[in-house]
């Protein structure tokens, strides 16, 4: 993946508090299907986000974070848009944020995502 498009991921500092936890979480949610063994490895995020646990951030939950953002620098490699072969767009909203991800199928005969794109709302949005 380009490291333009990636390094907000790279520079995403480690949450400090469960609004944080949840937002990086939601946020990778959308892309956990181009990261191999995604729900595993977001387990320990995942279980700091359920109702009624008590927030912590420990190493293991700084190296799942580390481990995540690494993933997603890494993973996978971008086609560039043919304008002449169909895409699909996919969209996921919540009440905070809105990602797309637009996808081509490339010479291998499998789904690439050739964009990102995601935003969080404003208040009044």
């Amino acid at each position: 993946m380009d490291p333009i498009k990636t390094q907000g991921v790279v520079m995403w500092e480690a949450p400090t508090n469960l609004t944080e936890a949840w937002g990086f979480v939601g946020f990778l949610n959308f892309y956990q299907r181009f990261i191999k063994g995604f729900l595993k490895l977001t387990q320990p995020l995942h279980n700091l986000t359920k109702m009624g646990v008590q927030w912590r951030w420990t190493q293991i939950e700084q190296d799942t974070f580390e481990a995540l953002k690494a993933a997603v620098a890494e993973e996978p490699v971008l086609l560039f848009l043919q304008m002449t072969k169909p895409f699909k767009m996919e969209v996921d909203a919540s009440t905070i944020t809105i990602g797309t991800v637009l996808n081509q199928k490339g010479e291998d005969g499998k789904i690439h995502p050739v964009a990102y794109y995601s935003e969080s709302f404003s208040a009044t949005e």
